[in-house]
């Protein structure tokens, strides 16, 4: 691959913009003319010697133009114009360097070719080349033949003359070294300074590769890191990403030797900098912290020492601002525009790779959360039609084989278990299969049981409020135990012909890590011989509830009568009140 120089590229600049750079030095010339005769004229002059010098000045602006962009350079036109402006008259002493300070910068402005800047420092130096040698010829040149009385006199004149001439060449000379060594020092700025902006976009490319290879989150920010540190030599840098869930700015990645202390920081939008950076969407460089009121100082105090310059980049994604990159100082106004231009670069590129690897991690993980949820629902249908299968068995059992009231009377009851199981399929299934309030639970699956067994009666429910949540499991198991109950309370509560109200109150604790269900009615209450848990005297339905409660709640189910019948199930806790 062939390579260039920073010359090489700045002269086909040049070549490239020289028709757009003549045009307008061409109609800068009249300016130039002016600001021109403006510094150099003598005002002791009459007007028809000013008027005569601007005319002069004019002509050799507009070769001075011409000779600029010529290609070869035409130094013989360089040598004359420098001569011409040796022979002007009714100028102020020090011509030569009052012209080039007045020039130089209104040939160069508003131009930023290194190519450009070079034409002109040589035109400058063949012009006072030609200045100098106009001036040291006029000395040598013998002067008029004076009377012989005079010979003293024209010999002391001369010799004046030439040191005169002497004194003002080294004078000029003085000058001009000092605004040569002033312009080479600033080319040289101009030098480095692309030299550093050619490497960093060297730097930038290298990490817009690895952005777009990578959807590892992990990775992007660590490569984010390490190429801040390639392109500013600075105290610290660091990474802030939006916290989608709380909108909060969170510090992700920092320097090494700074990390426990910053990295988990968190910051309210607007808050900081960075924060003011995410809600503008736009750089921010402040040039001393002191100064500005805004500055998020307790990371300072954390890191225990003063941070005086940062430098903040927004971090932006197809449509908004996922973050910002932070760069920070001990030194005041630390950061120039081509460390803002760098990194403005960088976290264009950074942005988008960061928005990508998050979405990606994103979808990884609700792929994974619905292979868990397929999983779930899978062995939800199993347990309910093992329920079903057992409720089944157990009816059947408990009748004979000509007994069709039996037959239907089971139909009518396994139809309402399976309608309290799809109860609780749908709340779990809303819940994306997480834990469920117990109160919630009680109260839809006995409106649902209600709405079956007794859709034309009016029964009073009451279940009081409870934060005790129950997982899915224990959801399914409670759901049969609740429609049990609801079954026994609407047979045998309110005896025919009552008109005594139906009510049905639930209430759950806590005790001792075991959540406490209990569940009664205001009917007759159980039976003596149920009370007593006499075999064959307790119904189907009992003998339905302890069988869940102790092989699948792992828990224990009492009942007694108070004003009704009450029925009260323990069973361990699963989860934690946190979570």
């Amino acid at each position: 691959m062939q390579t260039h120089t920073y010359r090489d590229w700045n002269t086909v600049t040049l070549l490239a913009e020289q028709p757009q750079i003549h045009q307008q030095l061409v109609q800068r010339c009249p300016e130039i003319a002016g600001a021109w005769h403006k510094a150099v004229a003598d005002p002791d002059c009459g007007a028809d010697q000013l008027v005569e010098l601007y005319a002069r000045i004019s002509e050799l602006t507009e070769r001075m133009v011409a000779c600029l962009l010529a290609a070869p350079f035409d130094h013989v036109e360089a040598l004359a114009i420098g001569a011409a402006l040796a022979q002007l008259e009714c100028v102020r002493p020090h011509v030569l360097s009052v012209s080039q300070k007045t020039l130089l910068p209104r040939f160069t402005r508003g131009f930023h070719s290194l190519e450009l800047q070079a034409q002109v420092a040589q035109l400058f130096g063949y012009l006072s080349l030609g200045f100098f040698q106009h001036a040291e010829d006029m000395a040598a040149k013998p002067a008029e033949p004076a009377p012989p009385n005079d010979l003293t006199e024209a010999a002391r004149h001369s010799t004046d003359r030439l040191e005169n001439l002497k004194k003002m060449q080294l004078l000029e000379l003085a000058i001009i070294n000092k605004q040569l060594r002033q312009e080479l020092a600033e080319h040289k700025q101009v030098e480095d300074e692309l030299r550093r902006y050619n490497q960093g976009l060297t730097l930038v490319n290298r990490a817009s590769k690895v952005f777009y290879s990578t959807l590892d989150l992990e990775q992007v920010l660590s490569t984010i890191l390490e190429e801040m540190h390639n392109l500013i030599d600075v105290f610290a840098y660091s990474v802030w990403l939006i916290d989608w869930d709380t909108n909060e700015l969170v510090c992700w990645r920092a320097t090494e030797t700074h990390e426990e202390v910053i990295i988990g920081w968190r910051l309210k939008p607007g808050q900081g900098v960075a924060g003011r950076v995410v809600q503008s969407g736009k750089t921010l460089v402040v040039p001393d912290t002191r100064l500005d009121p805004l500055h998020f100082k307790q990371i300072d105090r954390e890191l225990g020492i003063e941070l005086r310059s940062i430098l903040s980049v927004p971090l932006r994604g197809r449509e908004s601002v996922v973050g910002v990159v932070q760069v920070v100082d001990t030194v005041v106004n630390r950061f120039t525009d081509t460390d803002r231009i760098l990194l403005e670069t960088l976290a264009e590129a950074a942005g988008v790779a960061i928005e990508n690897a998050r979405l990606y991690e994103q979808t990884r993980q609700d792929a994974a959360k619905k292979s868990v949820l397929l999983r779930e629902i899978n062995h939800r249908v199993k347990n309910n039609l093992s329920a079903i299968n057992s409720i089944l068995r157990l009816k059947r059992s408990r009748i004979s084989s000509n007994d069709l009231a039996s037959y239907v009377a089971i139909t009518d009851d396994v139809m309402n278990h399976v309608q309290g199981l799809a109860t609780v399929h749908n709340l779990l299934a809303a819940s994306n299969w997480s834990p469920l309030p117990i109160s919630e639970l009680a109260a839809r699956v006995i409106d649902t049981s209600l709405k079956v067994l007794s859709p034309q009666a009016y029964v009073l429910v009451q279940v009081s409020p409870s934060t005790v949540w129950v997982t899915a499991d224990q959801a399914h198991d409670l759901a049969l135990i609740i429609n049990e109950l609801v079954t026994n309370t609407v047979k045998h509560a309110v005896p025919a012909g009552c008109s005594k109200l139906p009510q049905i109150s639930v209430r759950v604790t806590v005790v001792n890590q075991s959540i406490h269900f209990e569940f009664r009615d205001n009917g007759p209450g159980f039976p003596d011989e149920v009370l007593s848990l006499a075999p064959g005297h307790y119904n189907l339905g009992f003998e339905l509830i302890q069988h869940i409660v102790q092989n699948s709640l792992n828990g224990v189910v009492s009942i007694h009568n108070d004003n009704g019948a009450v029925t009260v199930v323990d069973f361990p806790v699963a989860i934690s009140k946190n979570n």
